[in-house]
């Protein structure tokens, strides 16, 4: 994202980019932002929550779809619905995963020097 595209966008696409910044699946129509069936129950019930708490006017049409009522949204608080606290998502590492690596662009280049 660059610093141009972020100014010319409208309250509803820097509350969108934000929330997907944040992780969550959103989409984008008609100035509707859906949270879209991949996002878990709670995290629908927690972004109402943080745009309540932000003081971020709303008008929810479902419980999935909403509108900003405000046209602009300032930067900090787009910085403030990503960095705000949330929980640990508990992954299930397996032994063999610790065992996968990343390529290193340099030890490729000497495989197949030009």
């Amino acid at each position: 994202m660059n610093l141009m595209n972020l100014e010319m966008m409208n309250g509803t696409d820097r509350l969108a980019e934000a929330l997907q910044m944040r992780g969550l699946f959103v989409e984008v129509k008609n100035d509707v932002i859906s949270l879209t069936a991949e996002n878990t129950k709670m995290d629908k019930v927690k972004v109402r929550e943080l745009l309540n708490t932000l003081n971020i006017p709303t008008y929810w049409i479902t419980p999935n779809e909403f509108q900003i009522l405000v046209n602009r949204l300032p930067i900090s608080l787009m910085k403030k619905i990503m960095n705000a606290h949330g929980r640990e998502f508990a992954v299930n590492m397996e032994d063999y995963h610790y065992y996968w690596k990343s390529f290193d662009l340099n030890s490729l280049k000497t495989l197949h020097p030009k």
